[in-house]
């Protein structure tokens, strides 16, 4: 979570709509279904944690269509929170030859309210448009006279009605990964300008959280120093 915005989702990092999961962001989830498969086949959940506050850390592994459990294939998908979501998604081979990926990334959006989401009762009924662009898929809903809308992105995908598509051979012993980016269109139909693109680039939060760590160390060195002057001053 970062401030009001938060994210729920299963042990492997999807996101259902069946269940109370989702991205929120001012009291709506801008992001009902998120769900990642590699070759037709859904994540094996490995491991799971949140590192800090406004980041979730999962891997899973790639699950074999012949039903076999030696998969050479391993993901790491790490996501980080904000006004939306960054995730970037990193697909390992460790076997000895290349492995031809066919991944895709499923998205939808029901701008159901936080309230409507808990209850499991939905008493509005958007009507949706979907337009792809730019390695994009954005997602327009209109009920009454409200309008809302989400953008997903992600560099050399293939936008599709159904989400973002990666057609990808990943080499022996090598490495596949993405960025991907959810942000809430509040620019009538204008994307947003993409949160730190660069890997290199430290976030805001990233920054905050350093000096929130510079602060505290800062005042436990102060704490420390006053404490010994106090034991060590003269009496007089």
């Amino acid at each position: 979570m970062d401030g009001s915005s938060f994210c729920i989702s299963m042990q492997n990092g999807d996101i259902s709509p069946e269940y109370p999961h989702g991205v929120f962001h001012q009291d709506t989830r801008i992001l009902s279904l998120w769900r990642l498969t590699i070759n037709g086949q859904p994540l094996e959940p490995l491991s799971a944690w949140t590192p800090s506050p406004y980041q979730g850390i999962y891997i899973g592994r790639a699950v074999r269509a012949d039903g076999r459990a030696d998969s050479p294939l391993t993901v790491e998908r790490t996501r980080e929170v904000g006004a939306g979501i960054l995730e970037t998604i990193t697909i390992r081979n460790y076997a000895p030859e290349p492995a031809a990926c066919d991944v895709l990334l499923s998205v939808d959006a029901d701008f159901a309210d936080l309230f409507e989401v808990k209850d499991g009762r939905f008493r509005r009924h958007w009507k949706q448009e979907r337009h792809l662009k730019d390695c994009a898929v954005h997602v327009v809903a209109v009920w009454e006279d409200v309008r809302k809308g989400v953008f997903v992105n992600a560099p050399g995908s293939d936008a599709k009605s159904e989400g973002l598509h990666f057609p990808v051979m990943i080499p022996a012993h090598g490495e596949w990964g993405v960025r991907v980016t959810v942000v809430p269109d509040v620019h009538e139909g204008s994307p947003p300008p993409v949160p730190h693109p660069d890997p290199d680039t430290v976030s805001l939060r990233d920054r905050r959280q350093q000096l929130w760590a510079e602060l505290g160390a800062w005042m436990i060195r102060l704490l420390v120093h006053a404490e010994s002057s106090r034991w060590f001053m003269p009496v007089g």
